[in-house]
């Protein structure tokens, strides 16, 4: 029973997360037209680190920004694989050891 409790909730918190980047690239997409104060990069690769990268390359595609610079293009798609990887260890791993 705890397992699945574990599961789900680390499932919300992704899920959660990654809503939240992906609004974070929409409002800094509408803030780039508008020359209104944007998101520092630093802060999309720190979200993206902590779990976010999945929003963050979906905003990224879906409102085509920042498609062109080489750490976004590059960077994002290995923190998608390393979030994946710290997902996986977080559920299986963890859950199965009783944590």
């Amino acid at each position: 029973m705890s397992e699945v409790f574990f599961e789900a909730n680390t499932l919300n918190y992704f899920l959660a997360w990654n809503l939240f980047a992906f609004l974070l690239m929409f409002y800094d997409k509408y803030a780039s037209q508008r020359y209104l104060a944007r998101v520092p990069e630093k802060y999309l690769f720190i979200l993206a680190f902590l779990i976010g990268a999945a929003g963050i390359y979906l905003g990224m595609k879906v409102f085509r920004h920042k498609t062109l610079k080489p750490k976004f293009k590059y960077g994002l798609p290995a923190l998608v694989l390393f979030n994946a990887f710290i997902i996986y260890f977080l559920i299986y791993f963890l859950a199965a050891s009783g944590y």
